[in-house]
């Protein structure tokens, strides 16, 4: 009888610890607050974008496709990331103006909505 309870209850633990596992690997939305506060236009390239979660893993691209900002305007992109909420994110985003273009990193960060300065 006890030995019957003892596996009753190591199955129970393991399918909670299953669970647990598919809830966090579930994903996390994330709305990128970008915010260009220069004088001109600018765009985001999402396929040279990409996030890295917590100094681990490789960088993940973020998308596909370019996000454009006018001068002093802010713009909000959602994204779907693998794991998690609740893990700190460096953010990597590839910025073009005309023949021009460069990185803005930011994070690490828990924020699911960072607001990020482009310039």
């Amino acid at each position: 009888m006890k030995l019957r309870m003892l596996v009753a209850g190591a199955a129970l633990a393991t399918a909670g610890l299953a669970g647990a596992g598919t809830t966090a690997s579930a994903g996390c939305g994330i709305t990128l607050e970008l915010h260009n506060r220069g004088s001109a236009a600018i765009t985001v390239d999402w396929y040279d974008s990409d996030v890295r979660t917590g100094g681990i893993g490789w960088w993940k691209r973020l998308g596909s496709g370019t996000t454009y900002v006018a001068a002093g305007d802010t713009v909000r992109q959602n994204f779907t990331a693998d794991l998690g909420c609740g893990l700190e994110r460096l953010y990597r985003l590839d910025v073009n103006q005309g023949n021009s273009s460069w990185f803005v990193h930011h994070g690490y960060t828990l924020d699911v909505s960072p607001h990020i300065d482009l310039d």
